[in-house]
């Protein structure tokens, strides 16, 4: 008699019973997520909107925005950090025709207010056989079974198309369906739109829509808590940086000082205004307690890195504007000049001149250019380069002014010879300032008696500048808020005049300051000789 290979019912019963109770010592998987009771399910709201003949439910969104009530709420610990929806990114288009569906534009999309963008309908127009049609705005609305009428908050307008898009199905179905790809047929679109909101893949993507927008339904519910948690704190940081960097740049004032360190009185401006708004600002205060000074390769946004940075983005922002008027301006005129910096880099300054609309002229500051040579060959490489960077059309340019040096302003191969060549309506117009200039220094190198004149003016500064001692033997005798002496400048014409204003201001109390000087024992020999001197010029008739 062969031996039974298979187990016998009693073996099997008790192998039933070791699985059945291991099956029940493992969690359920439903614990891991929120519950719907079936009293608010979607059959059960149909159920109770079905009419007399027993036809489909009539389910809308607002019906389905009831289920929040029916999921765990998450605790008040747990939303205390959570970002409302009006703190997340707005730079979503409310247009759902321009829209690239993925993850994260579902997730910036269910977290801000619907927007059904109701109002102008005009890209709606569609030719019917009589007359033309357009997006009817009750197609918005919706009557109830029991005469109620509800808001259709799944139907979005696109301003661009003309078409209706259903928002649900748009971001969760896989569906093709004509208010997915965007709907038109203004002569049924009450059917069709009633058809629609009863199918079942509309109410499949409208579960999908509730579920995400409860936060506390999510798996990741904590990640993407602390996620956005950290998101927020750091663009508080960040505009905290912005508004003392645009304070600075708007004024003009040095950001860095001889350190960088919090606390220092030689931090300069930039570290120093944000160590005041932390006198009067929690947030600030705790973010330099904790991240101050942390060195590199901690990230704490106060750096000179991030400000510099900050600059450049305003400037190419500042810069973009202008240039924006520029083109609607349509037609400039451009000013260079250039001068070494304290680094001893010549820097060439790029100047813009146009009208707005409103037919006020300004004179826009572009940029500063390093440059490595002042021929005209080489700077017209560079105004030509900075045009096309900035995008601007050079057969639109209708004026130039620079100085009247000759590799600027030379009639055969100067910069604006060489500009006409390229566009001959760019008419050339010499720096007013700079040939007045000219023209004076030129008069009065002509005269001997002037040159001596502004020569001694020239001297008399010099001799009381040197020293501190004779600037207060000078302040000592002159009036109270008399004019000290003054020194000339090459390049502006009104220092002489200045210089000449003082002198006949207070010219016996100038004279007395260097008798003065002069009788004073303690001085050496070389100043009172230097002093004698410029009594006697004084005294002579051509200078009194």
């Amino acid at each position: 008699m062969s031996r039974r290979t298979y187990p016998s019912g009693s073996e099997k019963r008790k192998k039933a019973a070791l699985m059945k109770e291991a099956s029940a010592s493992v969690p359920q998987l439903t614990q891991f997520f929120a519950r719907i009771t079936p009293s608010t399910s979607i059959e059960a709201v149909g159920q109770a909107d079905r009419d007399d003949h027993g036809r489909e439910p009539k389910v809308d969104l607002s019906k389905l925005a009831g289920l929040d009530d029916e999921f765990d709420e998450p605790t008040a610990a747990d939303l205390q950090s959570t970002v409302t929806i009006n703190q997340l990114s707005d730079d979503i288009s409310n247009d759902p025709a321009e829209w690239v569906i993925d993850e994260e534009l579902r997730e910036r999309v269910i977290a801000r207010p619907i927007a059904q963008s109701k109002g102008d309908f005009s890209r709606s127009e569609g030719l019917g056989k009589t007359q033309k049609r357009y997006l009817p705005p009750s197609l918005f609305m919706r009557k109830m079974a029991n005469g109620e009428v509800v808001n259709r908050e799944w139907l979005v307008y696109s301003p661009s198309t003309g078409n209706v898009f259903c928002l649900p199905c748009l971001l969760f179905s896989n569906q093709i369906s004509t208010f997915r790809t965007g709907f038109s047929d203004w002569k049924n679109c009450h059917i069709y739109a009633s058809e629609h909101e009863n199918c079942r893949e509309h109410k499949t993507s409208t579960t999908a829509w509730l579920t995400r927008v409860i936060l506390a339904n999510r798996i990741d519910c904590a990640l993407v808590k602390q996620t956005q948690n950290e998101r927020n704190y750091w663009k508080e940081v960040l505009r905290r940086v912005v508004e003392t960097v645009k304070f600075l740049a708007g004024r003009g004032l040095p950001f860095r000082g001889s350190d960088e360190t919090f606390g220092s009185e030689t931090n300069g401006n930039y570290l120093g205004v944000l160590e005041l708004i932390s006198k009067f600002d929690p947030f600030l205060y705790e973010h330099i307690k904790r991240y101050g000074g942390a060195g590199r390769g901690v990230s704490s946004y106060l750096s000179k890195t991030t400000c510099e940075e900050f600059i450049q983005l305003m400037a190419t922002q500042v810069e973009e504007h202008i240039v924006n008027e520029i083109k609607a301006a349509k037609y400039y005129a451009i000013s260079v000049d250039s001068t070494p910096d304290v680094a001893h880099a010549d820097q060439l300054t790029f100047i813009v001149r146009y009208v707005l609309p409103d037919g006020k002229p300004v004179e826009r500051f572009i940029r500063f250019v390093e440059i490595h040579g002042h021929g005209a060959e080489s700077m017209t490489a560079v105004v030509t380069k900075i045009l096309e960077e900035l995008g601007l059309d050079i057969s639109n340019l209708r004026g130039q002014s620079y100085d009247n040096a000759s590799n600027m302003s030379g009639i055969y191969s100067g910069l604006q010879a060489r500009i006409r060549e390229l566009n001959p309506l760019a008419h050339y117009v010499p720096c007013a300032a700079h040939s007045l200039n000219l023209v004076g220094s030129a008069a009065v190198s002509s005269c001997m008696g002037a040159t001596s004149f502004f020569t001694f003016l020239q001297a008399l500064y010099n001799f009381f500048s040197a020293s501190t001692h004779r600037w207060r033997k000078l302040k000592d005798a002159l009036p109270p808020n008399g004019l000290v002496v003054k020194t000339l400048s090459d390049t502006r014409w009104s220092a002489r005049a200045d210089a000449t204003k003082s002198l006949i201001s207070n010219y016996p109390e100038i004279l007395k300051a260097l008798i003065a000087i002069k009788t004073e024992t303690t001085q050496t020999a070389e100043t009172r000789l230097t002093a004698d001197g410029l009594i006697r010029q004084m005294e002579q008739l051509d200078t009194a």
